[in-house]
C-alpha cells in the first residue's frame, strides 16, 4: 500500500514548527525586560539634583563645540559653489584635455573634492553620534523628573522641594532642545555634503569614462585642422588672457600649498642645505681618490657640484615630505628639477653634443608650460606643435651630428642602438605633428608626449644613476666601511655590482614609464598576469607560472641570504672572536642549510601549497626512507655528526681506506678529499665514520719524522750517531720540543740498525724535511767513509741428481 506524501511530511513539519514555538519563547525569555520607569523618591531629590547638573555640563561641553558646524558650512558653501562651478565646465574641460595626464589631472581634481567631503561628512557622523546618545540620557532623565514632579504634586510635597523637582525638569528640556537643534543642523549638513558627493561621484565617473575612451577614439578626429577658421578667427588677445589665467590659477595653488605648509618648505631647504654640505665636506676625499685613480673622475664630478647634487635629492623627496603633493607642486617639482639634472648629466656628454641637451631641457620647459593652459586648448595645441617640430629638428641634428658619428664609430654596438633610437623618435615626432595640425589632438599628444617625456626620464635616471654610484663608490672607501674585511677585500667587485644593479632598476623604471606614456603598460599588465597566474590542475593541486616563479625566486633569495651571512661570519666575526677548533665551521654550517631549510617552507607557503599538503608530503618522504633511502639517511646523519663532533675539518691530512690527501670539503652528504697525487676523491660520509680514519692535523700540525739507517758490522756506532746528530743541526722547520732524538736500535741481519726521529711544525713540510734530513745523513756517511751495506742472505743450491751432494755457499 502506498502512502500519501502528504503524510510523509506531516510529522517533519508539526517538528518544525513546535522547534519555531520553543526557540521563540525561549528568545523572549533570554530578552531581558525594560525596567519600568519609576519617579524618584521624594527623599532623593535633592541628592539626584547633582547628576543634573553633571548631564547638563557635559551638554555644555557639547554646545561649546557648536562653532564648528558654522566652521564646515561655511568652508562647504564656498566648496558647493565650487563643485557647481566645475560642473559647468567639466564638458568643456574634458573636450579640452587632449592627454591622459590632463584628464588624469581632472581626475585627482575631483578625488580631493571627494576627499574633503569625506573628511567633512566623518566629522559630522562622529558629532551626530555623539549627540545622539547625549540625547537619550538627556531624555531619559526627562522622563524620569516628569514623574517625579507628577508623583511630589500628587503626595502634596512641600513646595520648595517640588521647584526644585520642576527646576531640574525645566532645565532638562532646554537642553533635550538645544541637542535637538545640534543633531538636526549635523543632520542637515549631513545631507548636503552627502548630495554635493553625489555630484562629485558622478564627475568622477564622467572623468573615468573619458580616460577609459580615450584610447578607443585614439583614430577619430576631435578638433578641426589648425589651418580652419575655427581656429584662426579666435584673438590673439583671448588667447593670451587665457593662458595668463591658467598660469596666474597655477600660480596660486602653489602659494596657497606653500603658504599653509611653510614648516615642511623650511624642512625641505634646511634638507637641501645639509645635504649639500654634507657633498662639499666629501668632496675633499673625491678628490684625492680620483687623483689616485684617474679612471673613477667622471663619477666623482658629481661631489664637483653639492649644490645641484643636493637640490635633486631634495626635490625628489617632496612627496615624502609634504602631507599631499597638488598637480600644482607636482608642476613645480618638474620645472625646478631641470637645472640640476642639467648641471649633473652635462659632463657625461661630450662638448659638441651638450647643445642637444640644453635644448631638451628647454623643450621640457615648454611642454611644462604646455601642460599649464591646458585649459586653453588652442594655446596649448599652438605650443604643442612648436614643441614637436623643435623636437624634429633636434633629432635630425643629432643624427648628421659629426661628433655622435665619431662617437658611434668607437663603439659599433653602440651606434646601432643609438641610430635606431634616433630613427624610432623622428618617425613618431612626424606622426605626432602630423596629428597635432590635422587635429587628431588626443593620438598627437599621446604619442608626442611620450617620446619627449621618455627622453627626459632619461636624463633623469642618468643623473641618479650617476649621483647614487659616486654616493655608493665614497661610501664603499671611507674608512667606516673599509673596517669590514667583507667589503675592503671586495670594493671594487661591489661597486661594479652597485653599479650593475642600479642601471638595471633605472632600464626596468624608464621601461615601465615609457609602457605608461604609451598606454600600453596596463595592456602588458594584463597579458602578463593572465599569463603568470593561469592555474594548471592536477588533482587537487593547482600550480601557475606565478606559484613556480615565486618558488623559484624565494629559494634563489634563500641560498643568496645563507651565502651572504656565512661570508660575513667567516671574514668579519670569527677572525675576531676565538672559538675552538671547528666551530666556526660548525655555526657557519648550521646557519646556511637553517636558512636555506627555512627558505624552502617560506617557498613552498609562496607556491600556495598549505601546511597540510607539506605534512603529507614529509609523510611520504618518511615511507621512501623507509624502503629505498636508508643510505642517503645515513650520510645525512653522518654529515651532522662530522658537523658536530669535529673529527675531521677542512684543511685536514688525513688517511681512510688507503686514500691519503686533504680534506677540500665536508657536505650535508659527502665529503671530497683532495689526494696528494691530485685527485679529487667523494666519499660518503658514512664510510668516514665508519671506516678506520687516520687524522694527521686534528689537534695540531705537528708531525715526526723518522729517518732509518743501517751501517755495515765492524762501524764504530759512535760515529753513525755523530753523523746523525750533524745531520739535524740548521735544518729549517724542525722542532726545539719535542727534543730530536738519534737511537741505536739493534743488530740486523746485515748491519746495525739506527733510527732518526724530530719534529716539523707544519704537516706540510714533513717530506720536504725528512728529505733533506736523508740527504745530510747520506752526504755525512760518504764523508766518514761508513758502509751501508748489501742486504746479506744465505744461498742453499740442491742438485736434483741423487749421487751429487748439496753444495753449501
Amino acid at each position: 500500500m502506498r502512502t500519501h506524501p502528504i503524510r510523509l511530511a506531516l510529522p517533519g513539519v508539526v517538528a518544525a514548527f513546535l522547534v519555531l514555538i520553543c526557540s521563540q519563547a525561549i528568545a523572549q525569555e533570554a530578552q531581558p525586560e525594560a525596567a519600568p520607569l519609576l519617579p524618584i523618591p521624594l527623599s532623593e531629590i535633592p541628592g539626584r539634583a547633582a547628576t543634573v547638573n553633571s548631564i547638563l555640563e557635559q551638554v555644555e561641553a557639547l554646545q561649546s563645540r557648536a562653532p564648528i558646524f558654522d566652521s564646515i558650512e561655511t568652508d562647504f558653501s564656498e566648496q558647493e559653489r565650487t563643485i557647481a562651478r566645475r560642473l559647468i565646465s567639466l564638458r568643456a574641460a574634458l573636450a579640452a584635455a587632449s592627454s591622459r595626464e590632463a584628464i588624469s589631472e581632472l581626475g585627482q581634481e575631483w578625488l580631493n573634492l571627494d576627499g574633503r567631503l569625506d573628511d567633512w561628512e566623518k566629522e559630522l557622523r562622529d558629532r551626530a553620534g555623539i549627540i545622539e546618545r547625549q540625547l537619550v540620557i538627556v531624555d531619559a532623565r526627562l522622563a524620569e523628573w516628569r514623574l517625579t514632579v507628577e508623583d511630589a504634586r500628587a503626595a502634596a510635597a512641600p513646595e520648595d522641594l517640588i521647584s526644585l523637582a520642576a527646576s531640574n525638569l525645566e532645565r532638562l528640556r532646554q537642553a533635550s532642545g538645544s541637542l535637538e537643534q545640534l543633531r538636526d543642523r549635523a543632520l542637515a549638513l549631513q545631507g548636503k555634503i552627502g548630495r554635493s558627493r553625489a555630484s562629485v561621484r558622478e564627475a568622477l565617473d564622467r572623468v573615468t569614462a573619458e580616460e577609459s575612451s580615450l584610447l578607443l577614439n585614439l583614430a577619430r578626429r576631435e578638433r578641426p585642422p589648425l589651418w580652419s577658421e575655427a581656429v584662426t578667427e579666435v584673438p590673439a588677445g583671448e588667447l593670451l588672457g587665457r593662458a595668463q589665467r591658467e598660469l596666474s590659477g597655477w600660480w596660486s595653488s602653489v602659494y596657497s600649498t606653500v603658504n599653509g605648509e611653510i614648516d615642511r618648505l623650511i624642512f625641505q631647504v634646511l634638507v637641501l642645505i645639509g645635504i649639500a654640505l654634507l657633498v662639499r665636506r666629501s668632496r675633499k676625499a673625491a678628490r684625492a681618490w680620483t687623483a689616485a685613480d684617474p679612471s673613477v673622475a667622471l663619477g666623482m664630478s658629481v661631489f664637483e657640484k653639492p649644490v645641484a647634487l643636493a637640490a635633486l635629492i631634495a626635490l625628489l623627496l617632496t612627496p615624502w615630505i609634504y602631507v599631499s603633493t597638488p598637480p600644482a607642486i607636482d608642476d613645480a617639482v618638474g620645472l625646478l628639477l631641470v637645472l640640476p639634472v642639467v648641471r649633473l648629466v652635462s659632463p657625461l656628454l661630450d662638448k659638441p653634443v651638450r647643445p642637444a641637451l640644453y635644448l631638451l631641457a628647454g623643450l621640457y620647459l615648454v611642454d611644462r608650460l604646455r601642460d599649464l593652459v591646458e585649459a586653453a586648448p588652442v594655446v596649448a595645441r599652438l605650443i604643442f606643435v612648436v614643441e614637436i617640430l623643435a623636437a624634429i629638428v633636434i633629432v635630425l641634428w643629432l643624427i648628421r651630428s659629426t661628433a655622435l658619428r665619431e662617437e658611434q664609430e668607437s663603439a659599433q654596438p653602440l651606434r646601432g642602438r643609438i641610430r635606431f633610437g634616433l630613427d624610432a623618435a623622428l618617425i613618431l615626432l612626424v606622426i605626432a605633428a602630423l596629428g597635432a595640425i590635422s587635429g587628431f589632438m588626443r593620438l598627437a599628444v599621446l604619442i608626442g608626449y611620450g617620446v619627449l617625456n621618455s627622453s627626459y626620464l632619461a636624463l633623469l635616471l642618468a643623473a641618479l644613476i650617476r649621483a647614487a654610484d659616486a654616493i655608493i663608490a665614497l661610501t664603499l672607501h671611507s674608512r667606516f666601511v673599509q673596517k669590514s674585511r667583507v667589503i675592503s677585500a671586495r670594493t671594487a667587485v661591489l661597486r661594479h655590482r652597485s653599479r650593475g644593479l642600479l642601471t638595471l632598476a633605472a632600464v626596468v623604471a624608464w621601461i615601465l614609464v615609457v609602457l605608461d606614456l604609451f598606454a600600453l603598460r596596463d595592456y602588458l599588465a594584463g597579458l602578463a598576469g593572465g599569463l603568470l597566474f593561469a592555474e594548471v590542475r592536477a588533482g587537487a593541486v593547482a600550480l601557475s607560472l606565478a606559484d613556480i616563479l615565486a618558488f623559484l625566486i624565494t629559494i634563489a633569495g634563500a641560498v643568496w641570504i645563507a651565502r651572504l651571512i656565512t661570508l660575513i661570519l667567516e671574514e668579519d666575526v670569527y677572525s675576531r672572536v676565538e672559538l675552538g677548533r671547528g666551530v666556526p665551521f660548525a655555526i657557519s654550517s648550521v646557519v646556511k642549510y637553517g636558512i636555506i631549510a627555512l627558505g624552502f617552507l617560506l617557498a613552498v607557503g609562496a607556491m600556495g601549497m598549505g601546511m597540510d599538503r607539506i605534512t603529507i608530503l614529509l609523510g611520504a618522504l618518511g615511507v621512501g626512507l623507509g624502503f629505498g633511502l636508508q643510505n642517503i639517511v645515513n650520510n645525512f646523519v653522518s654529515g651532522l655528526i662530522l658537523i658536530f663532533e669535529r673529527p675531521i675539518q677542512v684543511g685536514d691530512s688525513v688517511e681512510v681506506s688507503s686514500i691519503a690527501g686533504r680534506i677540500t670539503r665536508i657536505g650535508i652528504r659527502s665529503s671530497t678529499i683532495r689526494s696528494f697525487d691530485g685527485a679529487d676523491i667523494t666519499l660518503p660520509n658514512g664510510a668516514l665514520l665508519s671506516d678506520a680514519l687516520t687524522n694527521w692535523t686534528m689537534t695540531d700540525r705537528t708531525r715526526r719524522i723518522e729517518v732509518s739507517v743501517g751501517v755495515a758490522y765492524g762501524t764504530n756506532p759512535d760515529d753513525v750517531i755523530e753523523v746523525l746528530k750533524n745531520a739535524l743541526k740548521d735544518q729549517e722547520g724542525l722542532l726545539e720540543q719535542p727534543e730530536p732524538q738519534v737511537l741505536f736500535t739493534g743488530f740486523g741481519d746485515s748491519s746495525l740498525d739506527f733510527v732518526l726521529r724530530a719534529w716539523v711544525a707544519d704537516n706540510d713540510l714533513f717530506v720536504k724535511v725528512r728529505s733533506r734530513i736523508a740527504l745530510a745523513v747520506n752526504r755525512g756517511l760518504e764523508e766518514r767513509g761508513i758502509e751501508i751495506p748489501f742486504p746479506q742472505r744465505d744461498l742453499h743450491l740442491r742438485s736434483v741428481a741423487p749421487d751429487i751432494l748439496p753444495v753449501k755457499s
